[in-house]
C-alpha cells in the first residue's frame, strides 16, 4: 500500500478592494443649511406635539378657569383632612 502523493496547491488569494479616500472639500451652501435647519425644527415640533398629545391623554383634564381649579384643589384638601366629610367641605364648592 503505497500512498499516492497529490500536489497541494495553495488556496487562491482574495484581494481586498483598495480603500477609496473620501474627501469633502465642498462646504454646504447657505440654502442647504437653511433646509436642514428647517427640517430639524419641523421634526422637533412634530415630536413635541406627539409627546404632549400622549401625555395629555393620560392626565386628568383640568379646567381653564384658574378660580375653578383653586376651588377644586381646596375641596380636595378639605376632603383629605376632614376624612371625607362632605358636609364640611361642600361650602368650598358653592362659592
Amino acid at each position: 500500500m503505497t500512498r499516492t502523493s497529490k500536489s497541494i496547491s495553495p488556496p487562491p488569494m482574495i484581494h481586498k478592494p483598495a480603500a477609496v479616500p473620501i474627501i469633502h472639500n465642498e462646504r454646504p451652501s447657505f440654502g442647504q443649511t437653511m433646509k436642514e435647519g428647517f427640517g430639524l425644527g419641523v421634526g422637533v415640533s412634530v415630536a413635541q406635539h406627539a409627546v404632549n398629545g400622549v401625555m395629555n391623554f393620560f392626565s386628568t383634564p383640568k379646567s381653564s378657569n384658574p378660580v375653578e381649579n383653586t376651588k377644586v384643589q381646596e375641596y380636595e384638601k378639605c376632603m383629605k383632612y376632614s376624612v371625607n366629610d362632605y358636609e364640611t367641605c361642600k361650602v368650598l364648592l358653592s362659592n
